[in-house]
């Protein structure tokens, strides 16, 4: 698992954060990868990489296991 090595040195959402927006960055940094999308998703996510980083945010959230409490 990618996240494996990333979480055991630090928390779950502090790796949340950082993966968020790099990928919410990175997304409007290349043109054209919205391009198969409708032209709605287009208009929000093209030039906006708050809402990207939102939105993987919230799926990283979702996906990734919880932390385990410290002793």
């Amino acid at each position: 698992m990618l996240y494996a090595p990333i979480l055991s040195r630090i928390g779950k959402y502090e790796a949340t954060e950082a993966f968020s927006l790099s990928l919410g960055l990175g997304f409007t940094q290349v043109p054209g990868i919205f391009d198969i999308f409708p032209d709605i998703v287009k208009t929000v996510f093209a030039e906006n990489c708050v809402a990207v980083v939102f939105v993987i945010a919230i799926i990283l959230d979702r996906v990734l296991p919880a932390e385990k409490d410290a002793v």
